[in-house]
């Protein structure tokens, strides 16, 4: 068998390249007879990701012709400072190269020696490489070549039996969160396979999507990116066939969205959404069902949930398989050091799942530790120094509060604005934050937000109703009478913060109550004791209700309430 001719081609040369058709055709035919290939890998992917990212990474092409010329095989890359990975990157869930299955393994040594050459001090990363692609090949690399180093990850796959899912949504505990949807609005699953029935969806799935990103793993996809909206919307434009996107509308408001990518025989999971606010009717359950059944009438076989720690994927999976990542380094020594530490990171799983514990808690827990600011030495004088702290609670009866006519600034249930939050000094973190909204949503409160320059400048909390409240200030209990309702972070926490804002936040929220709610009692928690704070409230008509006490000195505690005379 000849051996190949490879060719690197870079930045425009290698989009000039496909400006020839016959360069296209070669392209596509390639792609038609690759047993393993993946929308990723596709002439049209890698011309619209060009479009969208060109300017932050160099699109390249190896190629690989046999001594006819004949195109036999073709790994679409892309570049950045020292790093070389898949064309897609963050974007593309699996990469590497088409081929036949005769030439794969050629294919593959020679082009990762012709990256080499052309790219001498890059590292290669190729995450993930098909499931059905050929495992050979990549031993055979991994033999032949020190630098690289072949990791197997688990994938977890829903089986497409349209029976097996109908009976899991006729399950009564799924038919009963499905009536209580009906109950909200007019409950409608649609596919949204054109650009017009996305555009008014795509900003309320993306606050959806990154809220709970934000959340869970810190980050935010689509608000870290600010191009990733623009190249889902010209993907969706531009290769509809290769998405499968689905939508559960309440009354025309979108709660659970779906994006695949399709290939073959299965769908792979781009991204799946759900609104907080409907959390416990477990929207994001039913919508990953629908779609399933959706999927099966389109001849789909598997749906591909991707490889990852996320525990909920578990929860759907019929089967799994491996995928595969491949990494060529720079010297032989950086290979064997990382092979060395995921033989560690193997070992501490396997612990981790002895004792119950997932990776994704163990590294909330370390995360604080990598802070300078909170060092064990300093976490245990905090925690033996002496601690006096103070909440009040202050009451309004909101049937006797006169509304003003001035309309409220504030949104309700704005996941967007949510996602402004920036903490300052003295605030928790964005991922805590977010947290503690996702949170706060599922549990049935609403949040009152306010924006200014992209920066989220007011939060305000209602629960209505609720029975008591934890105040972890004092570590007491404020038992709420009914009905009535709770504000939490009312009050700005930081110095010389104007009161203005909140003044006509407060004042909006209070006319809800009124109107829109059976709250009789409003009630304000806070722990700023000063004259300004106390006038503030007086003048929205909140009165002194509760004074909680607490202190704390190594072992001792001591806690207490006080009820004010103007209370009794």
């Amino acid at each position: 068998m000849d051996p190949l001719i490879f060719d690197v081609v870079c930045g425009d040369a290698a989009t000039d390249w496909l400006d020839s058709k016959s360069n296209s055709d070669s392209w596509d035919s390639l792609y038609q007879s690759c047993r393993w290939k993946t929308p990723f890998l596709s002439r049209g992917f890698f011309k619209l990701w060009a479009k969208h990212y060109g300017d932050k990474w160099a699109p390249a092409l190896v190629l690989g012709k046999d001594s006819g010329g004949t195109l036999c095989g073709l790994m679409p890359l892309a570049t950045r400072a020292k790093f070389v990975t898949g064309t897609g990157a963050h974007q593309a869930e699996y990469q590497g190269w088409i081929s036949s299955n005769r030439d794969a393994e050629r294919f593959l040594i020679g082009a990762l020696d012709a990256i080499r050459n052309t790219f001498p001090d890059h590292h290669v990363r190729l995450r993930y490489l098909s499931a059905t692609i050929p495992v050979e090949a990549l031993l055979s690399l991994c033999q032949q070549n020190p630098r690289a180093l072949l990791t197997q990850r688990t994938r977890p796959l829903l089986k497409l039996d349209s029976e097996a899912i109908e009976k899991a949504l006729r399950k009564r505990n799924n038919k009963s969160k499905l009536n209580r949807l009906t109950r909200k609005g007019k409950l409608a699953f649609k596919k949204v396979n054109r650009l017009e029935e996305l555009i008014p969806r795509i900003d309320q799935i993306i606050a959806m999507y990154d809220l709970r990103q934000g959340a869970v793993n810190n980050v935010s996809p689509f608000l870290d990116d600010p191009k990733k909206k623009a190249f889902f919307l010209d993907w969706v434009n531009s290769q509809s066939d290769q998405l499968h996107v689905t939508c559960t509308d309440v009354d025309s408001r979108t709660i659970s969205a779906f994006i695949g990518v399709n290939s073959e025989t299965e769908t792979s999971l781009a991204v799946l959404a759900h609104s907080p606010e409907y959390a416990r009717h477990s929207p994001g359950k039913l919508h990953l069902y629908e779609t399933a059944l959706d999927l099966t009438k389109e001849g789909k076989q598997w749906l591909d949930l991707t490889p990852g720690d996320d525990p909920w994927k578990e929860r759907f999976a019929t089967d799994h398989d491996s995928v595969w990542e491949l990494n060529c380094f720079t010297r032989p020594a950086d290979a064997l050091r990382v092979k060395l530490a995921q033989k560690w990171e193997r070992v501490i799983r396997s612990l981790l799942l002895k004792v119950r514990i997932s990776p994704a808690t163990l590294r909330a827990v370390l995360a604080p530790l990598r802070r300078p600011d909170i060092m064990v030495l300093s976490r245990l004088w905090k925690s033996m120094a002496p601690v006096r702290n103070h909440s009040r609670v202050f009451c309004m009866d909101i049937e006797e509060y006169t509304c003003a006519n001035e309309p409220g600034e504030a949104r309700i249930n704005a996941l967007a604005d949510l996602l402004c939050y920036d903490p300052s000094e003295g605030q928790p973190a964005r991922q805590e934050f977010l947290c503690q909204a996702v949170d706060r949503l599922e549990a049935g409160e609403k949040a009152y937000t306010v924006t200014a320059h992209g920066k989220l400048v007011q939060c305000v909390w209602v629960n209505e109703n609720p029975e008591e409240i934890f105040l972890p200030e004092v570590n007491q209990v404020f038992r709420c009478p009914k009905p009535s309702a709770v504000l939490h972070d009312a009050l700005p926490t930081q110095k010389n913060c104007s009161l203005m804002q909140p003044h006509s936040t407060i004042r909006q929220i209070i006319t809800d109550l009124k109107y829109n709610s059976g709250a009789k009692l409003a009630y304000i928690l806070t722990d700023i004791d000063d004259p300004a704070t106390d006038r503030f409230l007086e003048n929205l008509g909140f009165r002194h209700y509760r004074s909680f006490y607490g202190f704390r000195f190594l072992w001792h505690h001591r806690y207490r309430q006080e009820v004010p005379l103007e209370a009794l």
